[in-house]
């Protein structure tokens, strides 16, 4: 095969034939590639009957180069038989409630706790350190590794479309804050700090703080506001289309009926962080704060943390997960230009 025409001989498997009675293979062929062409290399015994007389034997070998576009397709996968977040497919209602698992995230390598909560659904239990501003990051960053399409994607890295509303100023230029809803921005200068924190995810009763989003990056620039740019949110536009969390995830919805909100309906009989009932126990919540427009505002101890949700509030807020110590709102909202932190669950 031509590697030119046909693509890397890494995408295609072999398949010999059959053993005859003049052979019989006995290990795996190892197919590599060679000049001009890939070699295919398998081990064969032969194959002696006392029936056989003596003489010099000798036969075939056929070799088939199968295509992934005609093999089989992979089957379906949950947390407990994935490796990555991306090849989650489902969320198993077999799994044990509260079982921790752990998955890579394709796009960085992070390392993900993620478990099925009471809800039924399958939650990541840290906040998502997704640095877009990594070249290495940004070059894995694609339709089939995140929950974005392409274009979104392209347009979010390259600095936004020529579009009205967007910015010229691609995410990999990170601002020190937040001033435009338009302006997809991140701020990552404390994303491996330590905070108080509770549950499974936690380590010593303290997780990474992760990255902040403003509203405009957390949704791959699909969900944007320019104050006086004559670009707003149609009052029927409710759930965010896309956002960065992996493919096969997405960001959860808010307000009073929305996923965050049934979550917590599961473990509302305390809202005491430290009881292994309560939903800051469960679903593993650093008090990591958040990164406002006048800068950053998570201070050297925070003592509550805030996610977004996908839903929205009004032109220019989102809903959005509170939780302290001693509280839960489900009804919190905040402006899109503010810098939050991020949980995905699996898309179904």
């Amino acid at each position: 095969i031509d590697s030119d025409t046909e693509g890397p001989f890494s995408t295609y498997h072999t398949v010999p034939n059959a053993y005859t009675k003049v052979a019989h293979k006995t290990a795996a062929t190892n197919m590599t590639t060679s000049t001009g062409g890939v070699k295919l290399t398998t081990t064969y015994a032969a194959y002696i009957s006392k029936n056989q007389s003596a003489d010099t034997y000798s036969g075939q070998v056929i070799y088939t180069l199968v295509h992934p576009a005609t093999a089989p397709t992979p089957g379906p996968k949950s947390l407990d038989t994935a490796t990555t977040m991306q090849e989650v497919t489902y969320c198993s209602d077999t799994l044990p409630e509260g079982q921790v698992y752990t998955l890579t995230d394709s796009r960085d390598g992070n390392i993900y706790h993620v478990a099925r909560l009471a809800d039924g659904n399958c939650w990541m239990l840290d906040n998502l350190a997704l640095d877009p501003t990594n070249s290495t990051t940004a070059a894995n960053m694609n339709a089939s590794n995140t929950n974005a399409t392409q274009e979104a994607i392209t347009n979010l890295l390259n600095g936004g479309s020529t579009t009205a509303g967007w910015s010229n100023t691609a995410v990999a230029d990170v601002d020190t804050g937040f001033n435009s809803f338009a302006e997809p921005m991140i701020n990552n200068s404390r994303k491996d700090t330590l905070v108080t924190s509770y549950g499974p995810a936690s380590s010593n009763g303290q997780a990474k703080i992760g990255i902040y989003y403003n509203f405009c990056a957390a949704s791959v620039g699909t969900y944007c506001y320019a104050s006086n740019s004559g670009i707003n949110i149609p009052d029927t536009l409710v759930d965010t289309p896309q956002d960065i969390c992996p493919a096969n995830w997405r960001m959860p919805t808010g307000g009073s009926n929305g996923e965050f909100d049934g979550l917590y309906q599961m473990y509302s009989s305390t809202t005491i962080a430290s009881d292994t009932h309560s939903l800051q126990y469960n679903l593993s919540t650093p008090m990591s704060k958040y990164y406002s427009t006048n800068g950053s505002s998570d201070g050297p101890d925070p003592d509550f943390g805030t996610w977004w949700s996908s839903t929205m509030h009004a032109y220019n807020s989102m809903e959005s997960l509170y939780v302290d110590e001693y509280l839960v709102s489900t009804t919190y909202s905040y402006d899109r230009s503010d810098g939050r932190s991020m949980r995905c669950l699996v898309a179904e």
